[in-house]
């Protein structure tokens, strides 16, 4: 086909222990990405990636159409906790005792906000909580929120005194809005700058979500007029993680991003480029119109020969 519309998906999703993968598999799980880091979404290394940057060759024309990525929220939204993640420690009675789970709003567990439900597994090591991972959310539970403490009884963990974990940090909460930016770039282009021509992330998920209604956010952005890639130029897609970094297998922690674009070729690519040139919008209707146009004209030449 000549000329066929196509549509890209990207997530952070890859077999554990790796940090991309070519095709998706049940299994995958989420990869760590830092709060503010940028990554292709095709090349970038991380989670669902191809071998080869994106370009056109020489009888090639691509209309970029659409893009959309999962929100960036407010670190101070509230969530569950992301399981699996070490949880910080602020104060702990020496000499603990206590291995196992406990539960916020169970046992006297409790929380200086509104947090409840989370499972939480202590592994105590030479009558400390201190070491990595010896604090670790088991279940997500919700309402937890950027600054709360939790708070384990000293009857509990067996101390000289309660266990207190916090204050969580945004990394802790497993929240809705957990993504950022998408941008896109032709050659070594941003497309999307600040008016003074410095970088920036590029579209909002909050503006341009995906999947479309996501944490019930309405999209208010399309990308018009359409982004045209020229024969012989090289494009990409960039992500910038937002506010909240992705933890390695977290389940909430996956974000994704959408691409929409229709390929010309051959011919068709020519009629995509002599639209352009003429100022007209390069569709799939207008290419086809301009078919019909070349067809007229040459059968009524060829009737005017005749006659």
């Amino acid at each position: 086909m000549a000329m066929r519309s196509q549509i890209y998906e990207w997530t952070n999703l890859a077999p554990g222990g790796t940090g991309s993968t070519l095709f998706r598999r049940s299994t995958d799980t989420a990869v760590a990405l830092a709060s503010g880091t940028q990554v292709s979404v095709f090349i970038g290394g991380v989670g669902y990636n191809i071998t080869k940057p994106a370009e056109t060759t020489a009888t090639q024309f691509v209309v970029i159409e659409d893009v959309a990525c999962t929100p960036d929220g407010p670190t101070t939204q509230t969530g569950g906790l992301a399981v699996g993640g070490a949880l910080p420690l602020q104060s702990e009675g020496a000499g603990n005792t206590f291995s196992g789970s406990v539960v916020v709003g169970a046992g006297g567990v409790t929380t200086s906000g509104s947090g409840t439900g989370a499972g939480i597994s202590l592994t105590e090591t030479g009558g400390s909580y201190a070491g990595a991972n010896a604090i670790v959310a088991s279940i997500t539970g919700s309402g937890f929120a950027v600054g709360d403490t939790i708070t384990v009884p000293q009857a509990t963990v067996g101390g000289g005194a309660d266990l207190v974990i916090g204050p969580l940090t945004a990394d802790d909460i497993c929240a809705c809005q957990n993504g950022g930016d998408t941008q896109i770039r032709i050659n070594t282009t941003n497309y999307f700058q600040n008016p003074d021509v410095t970088q920036q992330a590029g579209i909002p998920g909050l503006a341009s979500p995906y999947p479309r209604g996501v944490c019930n956010i309405l999209k208010t952005f399309d990308l018009y007029p359409d982004i045209y890639v020229l024969p012989g130029q090289v494009w990409d897609v960039l992500y910038t993680q937002g506010n909240f970094s992705l933890q390695s297998g977290e389940a909430c922690d996956v974000v994704g991003v959408f691409i929409k674009y229709t390929l010309y070729d051959g011919p068709d690519a020519l009629i995509a480029n002599k639209l352009l040139e003429l100022g007209i919008t390069v569709n799939p209707n207008n290419v086809d119109w301009y078919k019909r146009t070349l067809i007229e004209q040459q059968s009524a030449s060829i009737a005017g020969g005749v006659a």
